[in-house]
């Protein structure tokens, strides 16, 4: 018996071999990341990954520094405060937007050390913080200067 040469189109027909078309392994972090002919969904599936990965990654970097930095301060006696500047500790962030947050003030809830005072009557006084009251505001407009109504301590 004679074997019968054939040729490697040949084999591979008699094979159907076929092009497996699955979707492609994102690579390890020693590969360059090639994209070029990924499909499209599959980009957005690894965009999303990426980016969660990305903010885990960055909050435990945050987290590492902050107990370090801490740690350093408290072993050379520093007040983590006064280094940064912090007027007061247990002022609170407020959450404002996604990614942003706004201060709560240190005074909250304290009751304003009266400033102005009506000269025409004694009872009503204003602090400086918020609006004007509606008294201070026409004594205001009709030209009386603000100096004026300034409480005088003695």
């Amino acid at each position: 018996m004679a074997a019968s040469k054939k040729t490697v189109s040949q084999a591979a027909e008699e094979k159907e071999i076929k092009p497996v078309a699955e979707a492609p392994v994102p690579p390890t972090y020693e590969e360059e990341l090639q994209v070029v002919g990924v499909p499209y969904k599959t980009l957005l599936k690894w965009r999303k990954s990426i980016d969660a990965e990305i903010e885990r990654q960055k909050k435990q970097i945050e987290e590492d520094f902050r107990k370090k930095t801490l740690l350093e301060a408290e072993a050379l006696g520093l007040s983590i405060n006064k280094v940064f500047g912090i007027a007061n500790t247990e002022a609170a962030e407020i959450p404002v937007e996604e990614g942003k947050t706004k201060r709560k003030r240190t005074d909250a809830g304290v009751k304003a050390t009266p400033f102005y005072q009506n000269p025409n009557d004694a009872s009503q006084v204003a602090s400086r913080r918020g609006l004007h009251p509606k008294w201070m505001r026409d004594l205001l407009a009709e030209g009386v200067p603000i100096e004026s109504l300034i409480i005088k301590n003695d």
